[in-house]
């Protein structure tokens, strides 16, 4: 991670934007990168627009959060385009870099006396943005991100035209063996209570649960 880190620092520091000053990330208030982008960006104030330039020998994998499992791509387009339930901070500092911070979630999960269920709150006002090459989608585009997003994100992991590369992280969760296996139409240890609320019910003590939530797999992805 901290060969990932330095890497994506240096590209950072030699991309720029056409107009001589830094790349800045979009600021449309969508998943891939929104209102919240000054926060999570370090509390500075992100310009619009411009362009990113990242340096790299190889490219993605995938463009699909569920299916990448690259160096690349978590380091670049994981935390440059998508948008999860939480993050890694940002800045120079390697130390505070291994410290998670919200991203679309309110605050960090809130776990149960034996770590067994985790509860998020997402944050309000963030939308899915337009496709590749500005397209509006009819149903997504412009609609709110809510907890059932965050839940076909991760029943996505264990559809086999998916391909996803690390399904095993969420495999604890009550009822994925279920649904992976074609007996359950859904997880039933993902409960989505509310649009805002989205709570994971594990089949054993899990203590890292955070940082899972912070990977790419959690990307909200619209069923439809």
């Amino acid at each position: 991670m901290a060969l990932a880190t330095a890497v994506s620092l240096f590209a950072a520091a030699c991309g720029g934007g056409d107009d001589g000053g830094g790349g800045g990330a979009a600021e449309d208030n969508t998943a891939q990168r929104g209102s919240g982008a000054s926060q999570v960006l370090g509390g500075t104030d992100a310009s619009q627009g411009g362009t990113l330039r990242l340096a790299s020998i190889e490219g993605p994998d995938y463009m699909d959060p569920g299916a990448a499992y690259t160096v690349t791509f978590f380091s670049y387009l994981g935390r440059g385009v998508f948008r999860k339930l939480l993050d890694y901070a940002p800045g120079p500092d390697f130390a505070k870099q291994a410290e998670l911070v919200p991203d679309l979630a309110e605050d960090l999960g809130q776990p149960n006396g034996d770590n067994t269920e985790w509860t998020y709150t997402l944050k309000d006002g963030v939308k899915f943005g337009p496709a590749l090459g500005g397209e509006k989608v009819p149903g997504v585009t412009g609609e709110e991100i809510t907890s059932a997003d965050i839940k076909y994100a991760i029943e996505r992991l264990f559809l086999p035209s998916v391909g996803a590369g690390y399904g095993f992280y969420y495999e604890p969760i009550e009822g994925a063996a279920e649904f992976a296996d074609g007996k359950a139409d859904d997880i039933s240890g993902i409960e989505t209570p509310d649009d805002k609320t989205i709570v994971f019910n594990l089949t054993k003590p899990i203590g890292d649960w955070d940082y899972r939530m912070s990977m790419p797999a959690t990307t909200p992805a619209p069923e439809k």
